[in-house]
């Protein structure tokens, strides 16, 4: 008898210890690099997603925390990258030394195409803060040396 499809993603001990090594990885080549370790909070302000997706991409990718009484509802991080970039704007980052270079290694949910939501992992590179081209260089050098390591 087939098993039937189940949106759900439990990560098994034998998971654990390829995920331990490739973090391992991945966070010493991001630290080698200058890069640092950020975590967005799981929960984004609907308000300011709004301001940046519409709100028919909201409803067919994100997943949506009611709101309750006077509350406004809330998001679960469904983009790393906008999670990355809200982060920089609301900590006023831009105060900081440029360009900032960040990291995450975090699991984040979002809708497919049928309307499941599903949990991913999710590792991402960011260089805040210039428009430089050889920060893009920078990365994909990064990322080979990461790649290389992981075999």
């Amino acid at each position: 008898m087939m098993k039937a499809f189940s949106p759900v993603v439990d990560l098994l001990p034998l998971d654990h210890e390829y995920l331990t090594y490739i973090k391992k990885v991945l966070r010493h080549r991001c630290r080698q690099a200058g890069f640092r370790r950020i975590t967005p909070s799981l929960i984004e302000p609907l308000d300011q997603a709004l301001q940046i997706f519409p709100q028919e991409e909201l409803d067919k990718e994100a997943v949506f925390i009611p709101g309750e009484g006077s509350k406004a509802p809330t998001l679960i991080r469904f983009n790393p990258l906008y999670s990355v970039a809200r982060t920089y704007q609301d900590n006023q980052m831009k105060d900081w030394p440029q360009p900032v270079e960040l990291y995450a290694i975090d699991p984040f949910l979002r809708k497919d195409e049928q309307g499941q939501v599903r949990m991913e992992q999710s590792f991402g590179m960011y260089l805040i803060g210039s428009e430089d081209s050889a920060l893009s260089a920078q990365i994909i050098f990064l990322a080979a040396e990461i790649l290389g390591d992981l075999g």
